[in-house]
């Protein structure tokens, strides 16, 4: 309520939440980047007293995404909710499910990047395009590290070890995503993903129209 998000829906252990809905605003993407770093306090705060009485941490999975959807009552006489579908929705939870795949708690897509203003998007750090099922375009992920602005050489280090990556130096890109897993105590594992990808391009490199996706 705080944010001015909507909870959808109950899917499993999974809640969908909407922002912009019945009526967009210009701080939608905004307002639900807020509301993820709130959950993470919270969940850091609970998990700081479970582990205190010896319980296992909970950890969850977080994919945000911006686009136009079909807003309404959906369904049929016999069954109605007030819901939300289309390919925007589908995106961000296949970026939620893609959490567990890079080893991250909180993805979100160049869309929503975008529309967030620039203190917000310092915490975040590229990750990956990716190009979903169905889509010839690829969408760029973001992985949220921080509420606050990484560190600024960080930050560098990060997106030049990306970029020596997408141009096939691997050499350089190994190099840089090393020295991240050795600046990161839980030993940063998007890097240790990208140090698996330069291992199986070194032994068969990539057709010579790829991409980076």
């Amino acid at each position: 309520d705080q944010h001015d998000g909507i909870l959808d829906k109950y899917i499993g252990d999974a809640i969908m939440a909407v922002f912009g809905a019945p009526f967009t605003t210009d701080k939608d993407a905004e307002n639900a980047v807020l509301a993820a770093w709130d959950m993470f306090d919270v969940l850091d705060t609970l998990n700081f007293k479970r582990v205190a009485r010896g319980d296992a941490e909970i950890k969850i999975g977080l994919g945000l995404n911006t686009g136009d959807v079909v807003v309404g009552n959906i369904g049929s006489t016999r069954r109605m909710d007030y819901t939300v579908i289309g390919d925007a929705v589908n995106l961000a939870a296949r970026l939620e499910g893609a959490t567990k795949q890079y080893g991250a708690r909180f993805l979100i897509s160049g869309f929503t990047w975008e529309n967030i203003p620039e203190h917000l998007q310092s915490g975040f750090r590229f990750v990956d395009l990716i190009r979903v099922k169905g889509k010839q375009l690829p969408v760029r992920v973001y992985e949220g590290l921080y509420r606050h602005p990484i560190v600024e050489e960080r930050a560098m280090q990060w997106q030049s070890a990306i970029e020596h990556y997408q141009e096939q130096n691997w050499t350089a890109a190994r190099s840089g995503f090393e020295s991240a897993i050795r600046q990161d105590c839980s030993g940063d594992s998007v890097a240790q993903l990208y140090l698996g990808r330069i291992s199986a391009f070194e032994k068969e490199p990539p057709a010579k129209d790829w991409d980076g996706v």
